[in-house]
């Protein structure tokens, strides 16, 4: 079923970055719109090399609010178009209503050491639940419309938040229901 309007605390997600996918960041800001709380956030992993296009796609219906810096633990990936070693991604913050934090946030995601892969896309879980328990109140719902192997929805269950996830690949949909049943 649809979530209904104005229900959703966070989104956290990890949109695939080829070239050619980038519609999809168009629906997600689309759906994001209708279903972010007036103070809810959308956060969203990007990759560098079509940033300008990603963000251009989520402004046609959000606002931009900032950009958080999600260090890449281990070996940094060489991005051979550029022949540029990356060491961060970028997490695009963009809401529907204000910005507004009592407490100061920092920009940097405090990471640990890689976690054991499910899959080659895989996300660290806590780093996403650091931004779950500081951008989502105790009650929220957390959604992943492309849930992946479901290492954001382990971080949003970690945190004692509701949480929705999205995945249509039936293995990943397997491995990440198995990951949130353990917790």
């Amino acid at each position: 079923g649809e979530l209904p309007d104005q229900s959703v605390s966070l989104i956290l997600t990890d949109p695939p970055y080829p070239a050619g996918e980038q519609e999809l960041w168009s629906d997600l800001a689309k759906h994001a719109a209708r279903v972010l709380s007036p103070q809810g956030y959308l956060l969203g992993m990007s990759g560098k090399i079509h940033l300008d296009e990603v963000m251009g796609r989520l402004s046609e219906h959000l606002h931009y609010r900032w950009m958080f810096n999600w260090p890449l633990p281990g070996q940094a990936t060489r991005i051979m178009a550029y022949n540029i070693r990356q060491t961060w991604k970028p997490i695009l913050c963009y809401t529907v209503g204000s910005f507004y934090r009592r407490d100061p946030l920092p920009d940097t995601i405090p990471t640990g050491s890689q976690e054991q892969g499910f899959d080659a896309w895989q996300q660290q879980a806590a780093p996403g639940r650091w931004l779950i328990e500081r951008l989502s109140p105790p009650d929220g719902l957390v959604v992943d419309p492309l849930l992946g192997t479901g290492s954001f929805g382990l971080a949003a269950v970690q945190a004692g938040r509701r949480f929705v996830g999205v995945e249509l690949r039936p293995d990943r949909f397997k491995t990440a229901a198995e990951r949130l049943a353990d917790v």
